[in-house]
């Protein structure tokens, strides 16, 4: 049914695609439409491409796909964010598939392998060049030319360098404390075994054994041993080793892009604000967001990265503290000091990645954010940790999000919380 949805609308997109290009090369000036594209016929037939993308390559239709790839990516007009996920797929298909798909020209089988992988990396490289292709791409596209390259035997000497990339696993740390489990009565319909073994409302057994994602309570070792979630528990075991910090799960984050980009954020773009009252242009959470202010955006990343941060932050806070004025994100309950402090101990580069991210992915990669936010003034360091218990598991947000700080340089953890003891209350 998907497929022939896909091949109804498919000759309709390539019609209005050509007539939205046209519309663009005369009538909008830059970044004029960018937002208004989204509530075109165009911008939905072009989701419905994307989406045949994936029924022709369950269906093994993998020529098809690439050459409906090759067309999503000609076009710069619409699912911007979606780019780099085309170029993943695309040379994937030249990497495993293209080469029993094509015309051989005279090419023996191993040359026509080595044919199709020169394209594959050619098609990484494009996605690393691609302005509108998003950062968190990049790290999958860069582990793909190395591999290209290898098995190309291509010259160390001609090889790409993503020495700059600094990826590295997250450190795993355990740190244990005294969970707290609360005791239940006994059910009274002692016949109901189906909702927990011993009769209980399906949240554990009888003692109050935690079921898988259910949060659970711990005892705060700096707080009189008074009761805490898992993540303020291992917050103060952090804290007990000269760290600062809070359990912000990305507040600090969003309230540090608030200020930082207070100015690009209400910078006239047309058509993204309708009131005076709004705490965010309209487009923010969309991928219309970072091509329609790409000069300056990238002109506040490099100030941030030059080590203006500390200056752009005060100068904003002081402007607008006082009126705590709505600003999509900021939660003004931080205090200065410690915003100036995350800052300075913020290398320039790794707070402009992160900004970078937001920009591009605002509405998707505002969560997923580690739980925990950490700094140490006297070392100059920055550090996230990620809480789980053994009710929890890595979501594929937080993995990306680990990646994206990982590959900034900046230290991320993952705190297991160990019960060394229980305590029934």
């Amino acid at each position: 049914k998907v497929k022939c949805i896909f091949e109804e609308v498919y000759p309709r997109w390539l019609t209005i695609l050509a007539d939205e290009q046209r519309k663009e090369d005369r009538v909008y000036e830059s970044g004029e439409g960018a937002y208004l594209r989204r509530f075109s016929p165009a911008w939905v037939y072009t989701r419905i491409v994307h989406k045949g993308t994936s029924v022709l390559g369950r269906f093994k239709e993998h020529k098809r796909e690439h050459q409906l790839l090759c067309e999503l990516l000609d076009q710069h007009l619409f699912h911007a964010a979606r780019r780099g996920a085309w170029y993943q797929r695309r040379a994937l298909l030249e990497e495993h598939y293209m080469h029993a798909l094509s015309p051989h020209d005279g090419r023996d089988e191993e040359t026509q392998k080595k044919h199709w992988k020169r394209i594959a990396l050619r098609t990484c490289e494009d996605g690393l060049q691609d302005r509108d292709c998003h950062l968190i791409y990049h790290h999958d596209l860069q582990k793909r030319i190395a591999k290209l390259e290898r098995q190309l035997h291509i010259p160390k000497r001609l090889q790409h360098d993503f020495g700059h990339v600094r990826l590295a696993k997250p450190l795993e740390r355990h740190v244990q404390g005294t969970r707290v489990e609360k005791t239940r009565p006994p059910s009274r319909n002692n016949n109901n075994t189906r909702r927990g073994s011993s009769g209980g409302s399906g949240t554990g057994d009888a003692a109050g054994t935690p079921r898988r994602g259910a949060k659970t309570i711990w005892l705060d070792p700096l707080e009189d041993e008074g009761e805490c979630s898992v993540e303020a528990m291992c917050l103060s075991v952090y804290r007990s080793q000269g760290w600062k910090g809070y359990h912000s799960e990305g507040g600090i984050i969003r309230t540090l892009f608030g200020h930082l980009f207070h100015d690009v954020l209400f910078t006239y773009v047309p058509n993204v604000f309708q009131t005076a009252f709004q705490t965010c242009p309209l487009d923010l959470h969309t991928d219309a967001f970072y091509p329609s202010r790409f000069s300056e955006i990238h002109a506040r990343l490099n100030a941030v990265s030059n080590g203006e941060g500390v200056r752009i932050l005060q100068r904003v806070y002081e402007m607008e503290k006082e009126k705590q004025t709505c600003v999509v994100g900021v939660d003004w309950g931080f205090a200065l000091a410690d915003l100036v402090e995350i800052v300075e101990c913020f290398a320039g580069e790794a707070l402009s990645t992160v900004c970078k991210v937001m920009a591009q992915e605002y509405g998707q990669r505002g969560g997923g954010i580690p739980d925990l936010f950490l700094w140490d003034k006297g070392r100059g360091e920055v550090m996230f940790a990620e809480v789980k218990s053994e009710n929890d598991r890595l979501s594929d947000t937080q993995r990306v999000w680990i990646d994206v700080l990982s590959g900034a340089g900046v230290k991320v953890e993952l705190c297991n919380a160990v019960a060394k003891e229980v305590v029934l209350r």
